[in-house]
């Protein structure tokens, strides 16, 4: 599983409430890539920098973790590309243990460019801070930069001004994951081997007895965390069910639509997402 090729190369650099927050978008990208046992950490601050008409209109940081899957299929890549000669997973940029960076065309329609020359699909090719990228038929362009990036001047693209993106603060989540015989993966952490049987219609009534239950508890954010750490599906449950900080655009999108839109020391009702059905509460930042 390459979460756990992921905890290996991460090791101690990294916390368990990482390794969870991205458990659930690897279970969908292995469908198009498989992290390889050569990868590891980049250097802190190293990005992508972002070019049009010869200027650096932004930047994309590639710092955090082994690989980063570009494509426009949202809540699965890394790095979501919107123009339409993008494919669902494009391409992967991956780094090397050693320093290296290396880029993978994933069979894309319109194909990967390094210096104007088309790469060969799943060819592993070695970038460096020279070359320049382009994804499909995109006249942006990028480039390798291992230094932090520097405070953008305010770039005139097509005309305009780039729009300055509203900061939009972390949430604190837990929650309860069943899976169900419709889930993309529907084995359980707790047995890897055999699937689930539970229908989905199964998983949602559990999830609502679970929720009654909560709610009624003198304690309900100690019974939740109890309900996570015996009977939740996802690894998290090792951690009360506490899956971090979650940021837009960083999780499943049916777990952040709700997240975002519960207050603190709320609880939702049962989210269906593609790894299966969810209890969530939105905690303090400080629990």
């Amino acid at each position: 599983m390459w979460c756990k090729r992921w905890w290996g190369v991460c090791g101690a650099e990294s916390s368990l409430l990482e390794w969870c927050i991205q458990q659930d978008k690897v279970d969908k990208q292995e469908e198009y890539f498989v992290c390889p046992d050569w990868a590891g950490l980049p250097a802190q601050g190293t990005h992508l920098e972002v070019r049009k008409d010869g200027k650096v209109i932004d930047v994309v940081l590639i710092d955090k973790l082994p690989y980063y899957l570009a494509g426009r299929l949202g809540g699965v890549v890394d790095i979501c590309l919107e123009h339409k000669s993008t494919s669902r997973a494009h391409c992967v940029f991956v780094h090397h243990r050693k320093g290296n960076l290396y880029l993978i065309d994933l069979n894309s329609n319109h194909g990967v460019f390094v210096n104007d020359e088309r790469i060969a699909p799943k060819k592993t090719i070695k970038v460096t801070e020279d070359d320049e990228i382009r994804i499909g038929a995109s006249t942006r362009l990028y480039k390798l930069n291992r230094k932090p990036p520097q405070k953008l001047e305010a770039a005139k693209v097509d005309g305009q001004r780039p729009a300055k993106r509203a900061k939009i603060d972390p949430v604190r989540v837990y929650h309860v994951l069943l899976k169900h015989v419709e889930s993309r993966n529907p084995k359980s952490y707790r047995d890897p081997v055999n699937p689930v049987k539970r229908t989905k219609e199964e998983a949602i009534s559990l999830i609502n007895q679970f929720k009654e239950k909560i709610e009624k508890a003198d304690d309900p954010f100690s019974e939740l965390k109890k309900t996570a750490r015996e009977l939740s599906d996802c690894s998290s449950a090792k951690n009360n069910g506490d899956i971090g900080f979650i940021t837009k655009g960083k999780m499943l999108k049916e777990v952040e639509q709700a997240a975002f839109q519960m207050k603190q020391g709320e609880f939702s009702g049962p989210v269906c997402s593609d790894s299966g059905v969810h209890l969530l509460y939105r905690a303090h930042n400080d629990a």
